[in-house]
């Protein structure tokens, strides 16, 4: 069952652009997926590190599960899997091992060196800032004004739901690790992720049904196909008290 359905009214071809971006490109988090497994010890000691790079640089730290785990989990996802593939297709050399790193959708990394994280949003801040576009909630529906982005070819819209790290999760008797793995706390572990469907690059303004699917925070991104790079991004967190779009994490 898919939580988000996509709603699209198009304004007519010919206007001026309207919509207003509200924040500067350069103001924009710089986005750190990271791809990740219960099961990997790896991926449990990167969420100091992880930490360590929230508090010195602005990025939006997505933590997406990879359905690898033997048995079930609630943050296990498929499209989370997908996702990673495309990636790894798209850059073969990078590797896909957990914790599997990728910054803006252009530049990737295999395990928790901090230094080359920290060199990569460096990177990715300086040479390709997002573009930033509004999100709101309103009557359990997701909205948002995209402006309008020069693309030759369509664009993915991706949605990602999203909780706080006051999620606490555990793994034991890990056939692959011989032992238990201690307890991990994640921030902004991904509970659900969507691809809406393609985006021509044009204004337009999106509204997306929610209905009683709750989540902290709700991250659209707009991207090139096949796992390329993010040209935009949107986010809010209900969670936090306020309803309209904050510019911070």
């Amino acid at each position: 069952m898919r939580y988000f359905l996509l709603i699209i009214s198009t304004f007519c071809a010919g206007l001026p652009l309207l919509i207003p971006v509200t924040n500067n490109a350069h103001a924009q988090p710089v986005i750190l997926e990271n791809f990740m497994g219960f099961d990997c010890v790896y991926s449990l000691q990167k969420t100091d590190i992880l930490k360590k790079i929230r508090d010195r640089k602005d990025t939006l730290t997505l933590n997406c599960h990879l359905t690898i785990d033997q048995g079930e989990n609630e943050y296990a996802l498929q499209a989370c899997s997908q996702k990673r593939g495309h990636y790894v297709v798209r850059d073969i050399t990078t590797g896909q091992e957990t914790p599997y790193s990728v910054i803006n959708g252009r530049y990737k990394s295999v395990g928790a060196d901090p230094g080359i994280h920290i060199s990569a949003i460096n990177l990715a801040k300086k040479e390709t800032p997002l573009i930033s576009f509004p999100l709101k909630i309103d009557n359990k529906t997701l909205m948002a004004e995209l402006p309008r982005i020069d693309t030759e070819a369509p664009l993915d819209l991706w949605l990602y739901a999203y909780d706080f790290e006051n999620k606490i999760v555990h793994k034991k008797g890990n056939a692959r690790m011989g032992s238990d793995i201690p307890h991990g706390m994640f921030r902004n572990m991904v509970k659900k992720l969507d691809k809406l469907g393609d985006w021509h690059g044009y204004q337009e303004s999106i509204a997306i049904p929610l209905h009683d699917f709750r989540a902290d925070g709700f991250a659209l991104i707009a991207q090139e196909q096949y796992g390329g790079p993010i040209l935009a991004l949107g986010k809010i967190e209900p969670g936090l008290s306020s309803q309209t779009s904050r510019s911070q994490n």
